[in-house]
């Protein structure tokens, strides 16, 4: 694969792409791998193009636009976003809190053009050339680790992720045997995407991976992934066990759902029978909740800086004190074996 970063440019302006399409190609970092003037433009070329990178005018698309171009492939290609005032527009934040975001500059203006792509590529590269390593992790073999054979594991094992998470969990999945006690996991992802998303990794997964239901049971060999508009938070069951309850409310920390939520829930109703593992993303989602997970008894794990496509979640996590042990992320599914074998 290439090292440069491959970029696509949305914008409804052909003057501006044209622009930009020069003034990124100066750069020896970035390859414009195409442009478009909207979204229905692009659909089929981004699917072909492959980018690590969108760079998108807000006047040219909408919000929920965006979020079907950049979930290509089930993979979250890092947006730039660009617009001529100071702040993006009120629909864009409520979207998302973690904007990236550029005024475009006058065009005759040559000094605020320059200023204005030194930022751009200063915002692109770091979150694109993340992606981009991220696209060659993914081709990496995945070593399956054994069957348990141990069948009276009462907890549950719960993962919250967000940029970078979909690679990130699809790995630990794929590396865990068919008789792995139940999972519960938070990706922030919109919705709609975690149904795909689930039913992508249950058709290359030993264990039986699903969009998480209202009422769900946990259950061994089985994954629930939260909805992409709703809160899932873990609950005891009537009989034994645990369940789980999703609903939809208002965002947490800018998130629904939010993997603070989820450890929360676990922290209370599993304490110690737990496991937590806090995988790559921006910003500081399930820092307290694992931090809470652990001063309940749980055993908690945190993916290290050198593998993770953004150091955030886990970093804070870390910095609070709630995790036990860092780990690369191919080492991960070891350290879950070898922790349930040891609780049993």
């Amino acid at each position: 694969m290439e090292d440069r970063i491959r970029a696509f440019l949305i914008d409804d302006s052909l003057l501006f792409r044209s622009l930009m399409i020069q003034l990124l190609g100066n750069d020896t970092k970035i390859t414009v791998v195409g442009a478009a003037g909207s979204v229905k433009e692009a659909r089929g070329q981004v699917a072909r193009c492959s980018p690590d990178a969108l760079v998108v005018n807000v006047t040219s698309v909408s919000p929920s636009d965006v979020k079907t171009v950049g979930y290509a492939n089930l993979l979250s290609i890092p947006v730039v976003l660009v617009g001529a005032q100071a702040q993006p527009p009120a629909e864009w934040l409520r979207v998302s809190t973690e904007l990236r975001y550029v005024k475009k500059p006058p065009l005759g203006d040559k000094a605020a053009l320059h200023r204005f792509c030194e930022e751009l590529l200063a915002r692109m590269k770091p979150l694109a050339g993340a992606h981009h390593a991220e696209y060659k992790t993914a081709e990496e073999p995945v070593m399956r680790q054994p069957a348990l054979g141990l069948h009276h594991f009462d907890g549950v094992v719960a993962i919250g992720a967000s940029t970078g998470g979909t690679q990130a969990t699809s790995r630990i999945l794929r590396a865990l045997p068919a008789d792995f006690p139940g999972i519960v996991i938070v990706q922030h992802m919109p919705p709609n995407f975690t149904r795909m998303y689930a039913d992508s990794l249950d058709k290359e997964c030993a264990l039986a991976i699903r969009e998480a239901r209202d009422g769900d049971a946990v259950l061994p060999g089985q994954v629930l992934i939260a909805p992409g508009d709703e809160h899932m938070r873990l609950n005891h069951r009537n009989g034994g066990g645990y369940s789980v309850s999703c609903v939809r409310g208002m965002k947490v920390g800018g998130h629904c759902p939010s993997v603070n939520e989820l450890f929360a829930s676990v922290a209370q109703n599993a304490g110690r029978h737990a496991i937590g593992v806090i995988l790559t993303g921006m910003g500081a989602d399930g820092a307290l909740g694992l931090t809470e997970m652990r001063a309940q008894g749980a055993y908690t794990i945190g993916q290290d800086e050198s593998t993770c496509t953004v150091y955030g979640m886990p970093r804070e996590a870390f910095l609070m004190g709630g995790v036990v042990c860092q780990a690369p992320l191919d080492q991960i599914p070891g350290l879950l074996v070898k922790r349930i074998k040891a609780s049993c």
